[in-house]
């Protein structure tokens, strides 16, 4: 079936032909460049289209439901096309419009080394690695223009949420990843992100080095945005309200917000949000240790 070849296209790539796996690229690309042609997220997405989007054109209807996708009215198959989207989106950038416009310059200037590094031509699924490339560009501040530095800030959000989003993730730490699989048997992916942070934490990283500058990248992130932590963006919504509501988001200002309340004697941050922030304080003292 066509779902299995795409599953193939992603995973293993080597198994299907040269010429399979452009027509499969170009169908998948037509798609992400218009969603009314993407007839598995029409038909699965219908209801959800109709109720949330229904004014939306066909480049924006994808996003359009990613950032309604969090209603508890959302049915499971809509969510499950929407995953496999990102999924897709996630290993090779040509298939983000949106990303792909705002970061031409920044792909071309940061990360051509990796586009050309990857076999396989336009079809070739680049397994994260431009993605990845910007992600590390976006912990240096000011290095990314400002609308590419919001789609890879988008795209550190579907990580933060889909562990498959995170091919890099992925390929490099298997082993960790499965452990803590087998610690959460119900395989959410945000505590099983929420987990690898913790064995970061604790140095107990089973995947070698590369594996432990990725989860730390991954906690430095933080500092680009807060909401590509969503654990400590939902433990800290009050007091983000409370006391961060004038500062703009981006380049580690909410965060910073947060660290300079939870120093103050007069002010006193929520219960929770005080915990998490802590753990988050001492990971990213750690993480900048190793990068």
């Amino acid at each position: 079936s066509f779902l299995f070849l795409s599953f193939l296209f992603i995973s293993k790539p080597k198994l299907l032909t040269k010429k399979c796996r452009k027509q499969l690229f170009r169908e998948e690309q037509e798609e992400a460049n218009d969603n009314d042609v993407d007839f598995a997220l029409a038909r699965s997405c219908k209801r959800e289209i109709k109720e949330h989007c229904p004014n939306e054109d066909g480049k924006s209807i994808l996003r359009c439901l990613k950032d309604f996708s969090h209603d508890n009215n959302f049915d499971h198959k809509c969510l499950d096309v929407l995953q496999r989207r990102i999924i897709q989106q996630s290993h090779n950038y040509k298939l983000n419009p949106n990303l792909r416009k705002s970061c031409h310059r920044d792909i071309k200037k940061f990360c051509s080394k990796g586009v050309n590094n990857v076999e396989g031509g336009e079809d070739a699924s680049l397994d994260g690695v431009v993605i990845d490339c910007l992600k590390q560009q976006s912990l240096q501040k000011h290095s990314l223009t400002e609308s590419c530095m919001k789609e890879v800030v988008l795209t550190m959000v579907d990580a933060a949420n889909i562990v498959a989003a995170d091919p890099v993730l992925e390929r490099l730490c298997p082993r960790s990843l499965e452990a803590c699989k087998s610690i959460h048997n119900d395989n959410e992916d945000g505590e099983i992100n929420e987990c690898l942070k913790e064995v970061f934490k604790k140095g107990g990283i089973l995947d070698g080095p590369q594996c432990e500058k990725h989860v730390a990248e991954i906690i430095e992130g933080t500092g680009a945005d807060i909401h590509t932590d969503p654990v400590l963006n939902n433990a800290c919504a009050v007091d983000l309200r409370k006391f961060c509501r004038d500062v703009s988001p981006g380049e580690g200002r909410m965060f910073a917000c947060l660290v300079t309340v939870s120093k103050e004697k007069n002010f006193s941050l929520e219960k929770e949000c005080g915990a998490v922030l802590s753990k988050r304080i001492e990971m990213f003292g750690l993480a900048l240790k190793v990068n």
